[in-house]
């Protein structure tokens, strides 16, 4: 449970807000009404502001925990009919000045082939 105190009350009150706090509350410090701070036990200051480890080192003891580099997966044997294999479409810069408009070989009508 959050008790909140004034700032003005806060210094009459130090005491009871540390209790509180003590208790394993959070204490929330308002002027005119609108909280400016928090007093929180300091079990949850560390777990707040305890540094994470990033997605890369998670995926790294996620390997090692459980093995995978024993493993021995063929990701080709695996994902290999899956990937479409073809190039793909082509592209030709004059269809996509025709779609806008422009002329041939430029952009927007300006000649952008070199000199």
């Amino acid at each position: 449970m959050t008790k909140r105190y004034s700032i003005a009350e806060a210094w009459d009150h130090l005491g009871e807000m540390v209790q509180e706090v003590e208790a394993g509350n959070t204490v929330e410090l308002a002027r005119d009404n609108r909280p400016v701070a928090f007093l929180l036990p300091f079990e949850e200051y560390e777990r707040i502001t305890e540094r994470k480890p990033g997605f890369w080192d998670s995926y790294q003891e996620l390997r090692r925990e459980f093995g995978f580099d024993e493993i021995a997966i063929d990701p080709a044997s695996v994902f290999g009919d899956i990937r479409e294999q073809s190039p793909g479409r082509g592209f030709s810069p004059a269809a996509v000045d025709a779609r806008r408009g422009s002329s041939p070989g430029g952009i927007g009508g300006i000649d952008a082939s070199p000199t």
